[in-house]
């Protein structure tokens, strides 16, 4: 039951999703420029939502979190 309550909730969540991103693309005139609008926030937004999911998420709830920090202030160019 949790896996076919997970594949609904991740419909319903690009539903929404492709719904507000469908919306801002359609205030772009030109139709090829909204159609591109919406195709990369599409492409982008699920590799951070999917990248926060699957690698991020489950690396914070194993308690790395001074990892984490290390990790993050080496990656920001600071």
């Amino acid at each position: 039951m949790k896996n076919k309550t997970t594949i609904i909730g991740h419909l319903v969540f690009w539903l929404f999703y492709l719904t507000v991103v469908g919306t801002g693309g359609s205030l772009i005139s030109d139709t090829g420029q909204g159609w591109s609008f919406v195709w990369n926030s599409l492409v982008f937004g699920g590799i951070v939502i999917y990248g926060n999911l699957l690698f991020i998420l489950p690396f914070l709830l194993e308690k790395r979190y001074r990892r984490f920090g290390l990790i993050g202030l080496i990656t920001s160019g600071r």
